[in-house]
């Protein structure tokens, strides 16, 4: 996972990077975690909705295509 690093100031006699995931990084900026969550996990459950959803009606669609085909046949 992505990540973003900085020199940590406190430590001036060691080089240590202190390094943070994304999602915490973007969590102390904004310091609205729970709500960047929630919305995160919502939007892909919406996705996974849509396309099973799409994935339904692509179904229906060949199954409906498919039989006149058959038919001619």
């Amino acid at each position: 996972s992505a990540r973003v690093c900085r020199h940590n100031t406190s430590l001036k006699w060691t080089k240590e990077v202190e390094c943070l995931d994304l999602n915490q990084w973007a969590c102390q900026r904004l310091s609205r975690c729970p709500v960047l969550i929630n919305m995160s996990l919502l939007l892909s459950a919406t996705l996974l909705h849509l396309t099973r959803r799409l994935k339904d009606t692509l179904m229906h669609l060949t199954h409906l295509l498919a039989i006149p085909s058959i038919e001619k046949l």
